[in-house]
């Protein structure tokens, strides 16, 4: 995982601080941004079709097997 530094004004921070998992969030929004629709794509390892989506600054499709309980990238 990378980490990107996020500077927020006090009241959002008080908004950001009440959310269970700020982060999640903040990358759930931003992939919302992607140009390209969702796709699924099947688990190499449980099978389960995963899907993902796609982000246009790290150029790859991002998911997560619920089964498997493990986050996923796929290059494009």
């Amino acid at each position: 995982m990378n980490h990107k530094m996020v500077n927020l004004c006090d009241a959002s921070k008080k908004v950001a601080d009440e959310m269970p998992n700020f982060s999640k969030w903040v990358r759930d929004e931003l992939l919302k941004r992607s140009s390209k629709p969702d796709k699924e794509i099947p688990h190499h390892i449980c099978g389960n079709f995963i899907r993902a989506k796609y982000s246009p600054y790290d150029q790859v499709w991002f998911g997560y097997c619920e089964q498997c309980d493990v986050s996923l990238e796929w290059n494009e």
